[in-house]
């Protein structure tokens, strides 16, 4: 593995620092096992410009290095690099000097501290720990404050870093879970849109992904919030309402990336889902004087959610990209639970298309196997043929009774070709 060590020449460190962020940036093990070889290289330069006569290196470029550390103790993954990434957040943020006047007031020392502080942030919530939530929030807290001084004019690298660290706020504060934290949540979400949005889209993938982000954010809390208001059905509606409106304009941002970029592509998953999840609570009241056209429009889009999620993952599948299957996983069963309830006619078709091998799909390739997946599928065939048979009259003179046959008949063939696949699955 080769290892640049600079010592003591600017040069040499931006190359070092360069090189780290490509293989960070690629991500694989070997990359992410040169990335942290790296780093402890330009510790190790960093000591030696600290113990020589040479030109002392800037605050900026002592926090730049012991950031690089941090970042590749995160993509490093574990317990102990996740330890020693926060260690070099706190020294990344003293390099900086203490947070006066001199530290707020250089453009640079407010930029590379901002930076320290929301990383800290985010490997807070990486850890997870007792208290640590709230310390991410209080991290971010620090980021934000710095960054904005920066946004203020027209520096749009600052304004998209600072749209960031409003969009890992407001995810801190969801996870801590209780009604006001996810009013507060809902609030960093939407201060995160306001800064982002004006940000030009075009060539610039940060700028479209952290819209994108903030919406996706805007959309799940909004969602979360509508199950906390449960009790009072017409401000659930109207969150329910919103979920779907955040969750449609996240999807309208990030779609230019969804096959093109993997950021793209993850985000594009979790606004199929929410909106998808959304639509299945507005179908699912009762009582509340929507029409039944209302109600096909929603059930098509769920549809369209459920299917233009999956068809996203089957494409990337097809490039040998298999990390979208946890979220697969999770539109499956999605659309296994909306198909019984609200178009059975279409639920053999797709568990099949996603579960059976023969079907040849790249999705089918992805998620056959899986037993749960299976189980879910088989439970959600039997019921619906229960309902089918206990809630429509049979009158063999009718055309709908003609369809319920054939939707009974595919559900039952779709029910033996599950079974076929579940006892061949034990047998292997």
């Amino acid at each position: 593995m080769e290892v640049i060590v600079p010592v003591g020449v600017r040069g040499a460190l931006a190359t070092a620092l360069a090189r780290l962020r490509e293989n960070l940036n690629r991500g694989d093990e070997r990359a992410r096992r040169a990335a942290l070889a790296l780093s402890e290289a330009l510790l190790a330069s960093l000591k030696e410009n600290e113990l020589s006569g040479e030109e002392r290196l800037l605050p900026t470029e002592r926090s730049a290095i012991w950031l690089a550390r941090a970042h590749a103790c995160e993509a490093a993954s574990g317990h102990q690099a996740l330890e020693e990434g926060l260690r070099a957040t706190a020294h990344a943020i003293a390099a900086c000097g203490r947070p006066g006047a001199d530290a707020m007031n250089e453009p640079d020392l407010r930029r590379a501290l901002a930076l320290a502080w929301m990383n800290r942030g985010n490997l807070l919530q990486v850890r997870a720990g007792a208290g640590d939530l709230d310390a991410a929030v209080a991290a971010y807290d620090q980021a934000i404050g710095a960054f904005a001084g920066l946004a203020a004019g027209n520096d749009m690298a600052a304004r998209n870093s600072l749209g960031a660290a409003w969009l890992n706020r407001g995810q801190a504060l969801q996870r801590l879970g209780t009604p006001a934290d996810l009013r507060a949540a809902r609030t960093a979400a939407e201060c995160a849109i306001a800064v982002l949005v004006d940000l030009p889209l075009e060539g610039n993938r940060w700028h479209r992904a952290n819209l994108a982000g903030a919406r996706v954010n805007l959309a799940n809390v909004t969602l979360a919030l509508a199950a906390a208001v449960a009790a009072d059905p017409q401000a659930r509606r109207v969150m329910l309402g919103e979920a779907c409106e955040a969750a449609r304009a996240a999807r309208a941002t990030i779609a230019p990336l969804e096959d093109s970029d993997p950021v793209g592509a993850e985000l594009g998953l979790k606004a199929w889902r929410i909106l998808a999840c959304a639509l299945g609570e507005c179908l699912a009241e009762v009582d509340t004087g929507v029409s039944a056209k209302q109600r096909r429009i929603w059930a098509d889009e769920v549809s369209e959610a459920v299917e233009g999620g999956l068809g996203g993952v089957a494409r990337w599948e097809d490039r040998g990209v298999r990390a979208f299957r946890p979220l697969a996983a999770r539109l499956f069963r999605l659309g296994v639970q909306l198909y019984r309830a609200y178009q059975p006619q279409f639920l053999a078709e797709f568990a099949l298309e996603a579960l059976d091998p023969a079907q040849a799909g790249s999705l089918a390739k992805a998620l056959a196997g899986d037993a749960e997946l299976m189980a879910t599928a088989e439970e959600a065939i039997t019921g619906a043929c229960r309902d089918l048979r206990t809630q429509h009259r049979i009158d063999f003179e009718s055309e709908n009774t003609s369809r319920l046959l054939e939707t009974l008949a595919s559900l039952e063939t779709a029910a033996r070709r599950l079974a076929e696949l579940r006892v061949g699955s034990q047998v292997d």
